[in-house]
């Protein structure tokens, strides 16, 4: 699990707060060694009388905090850059991937195309096993992420959701840096674009545990669910893992 997620979010490692840069703390206070100064008792015995020039000088720092004060007159706060947080929206495709996903790739990329009105994509794909692909800006989102050369009939669509079901907690989880690490944006709201034949084939967890992991997705407000079944067929299946809008893509017409 650690292995499929841990490249979701690239930049994690790198949301350091930056440090400061409080001109009052460049000044190091100058001190006198105990060397320089010596045992007390021996200066004593000289005849050393020590002054006011041993003593080191504590600086004003009143001019340093009316530079940081931004709050109020008088009032000295922090210097720490706080980056503006930007709230941001993430679409999840969940497709299913197999050789029929294939034959139906122009009525997937429309389909895809159409409803990619987000700020941030994420695919999650799934045949014989679930592959997830990192968090993307939509406009440097490629159709070729989408297809896999490993293409199988069997689809663990269960599997699927109960990774799905981690991306989503993973996604809403906190602020993360932006591309060049100058703001910060939260996601705020997903929307989850599933695409396949809505049936299960070869999962690990069974029916009943991945409806239980899919119903935390959906009691979330601001999580948005649709799914559009290759067949018209796959209704009811897909109707009963609980996607609140379905649809089919459009019949082939005889000649």
């Amino acid at each position: 699990m650690k292995n499929i997620l841990s490249n979701l979010f690239k930049r994690d490692k790198d949301n350091v707060t930056p440090s400061t840069n409080d001109p009052v703390a460049k000044d190091k206070v100058k001190t006198v060694s105990k060397s320089e100064k010596g045992d007390e008792s021996d200066k004593k015995k000289e005849g050393v009388i020590i002054t006011e020039e041993h003593v080191p000088e504590k600086k004003d720092d009143t001019v340093g905090k009316k530079k940081t004060t931004w709050s109020g007159v008088g009032k000295h706060t922090s210097t720490f850059w706080f980056p503006k947080i930007v709230k941001k929206k993430l679409t999840i495709i969940l497709l299913e991937n197999t050789k029929k996903s294939f034959e139906e790739r122009e009525n997937i990329l429309k389909i895809v195309n159409r409803l990619l009105s987000s700020d941030l994509v994420c695919t999650i794909t799934y045949g014989s096993t679930v592959k997830v692909g990192c968090v993307k800006k939509a406009g440097k989102f490629d159709d070729k992420d989408l297809f896999d050369d490993d293409l199988k009939d069997n689809a663990c669509l269960y599997d699927a959701l109960m990774i799905l079901n981690k991306v989503v907690k993973l996604a809403f989880k906190k602020a993360r840096y932006d591309e060049f690490g100058i703001d910060q944006y939260k996601i705020s709201s997903i929307d989850i674009i599933g695409i396949g034949s809505g049936i299960d084939a070869s999962s690990k967890i069974d029916k009943e545990g991945s409806l239980k992991v899919f119903d935390e997705v959906l009691s979330n407000t601001s999580v948005e669910t649709k799914y559009f079944c290759f067949s018209e067929d796959s209704f009811k299946e897909v109707a009963s893992i609980g996607f609140r809008s379905i649809g089919a893509f459009p019949s082939k017409k005889k000649e």
